[in-house]
């Protein structure tokens, strides 16, 4: 059986920063509310004990059942888990999201 292609697909770290200077007006007020409080919900969920909790669990899953499941299906499906669970760690999210809300403005000048 092939593998998806999502699963081989590497997204690669931007290496360039950039900032852009633009009008602040009140659309662009209330898009850059919206865009911190969205940052806001995404970093609480990254930070949460639960999902947190979640991954110990799945890790210590796989650690115990390695030998004993190694060809089920279920357990290949929590490795693909496990696998997105990974990228997401080195997409570094929380630091590019932290980034990202300390550049808009609080109000308006």
């Amino acid at each position: 059986m092939a593998a998806e292609p999502w699963n081989k697909l590497e997204i690669a770290y931007p290496g360039v920063l950039s900032a852009v200077r633009f009008q602040f007006n009140a659309s662009t007020e209330q898009c850059m509310k919206c865009l911190r409080k969205e940052c806001e919900k995404v970093l609480k969920l990254l930070k949460s004990k639960v999902l947190q909790t979640e991954i110990r669990i799945l890790y210590a899953l796989l650690y115990v059942f390695h030998h004993r499941l190694r060809q089920h299906k279920p357990y290949q499906a929590l490795k693909k888990v496990e696998q997105c669970v990974n990228r997401l760690r080195n997409m570094r999210l929380e630091a590019a999201l932290e980034d990202l809300k300390g550049m808009c403005p609080n109000l308006p000048r």
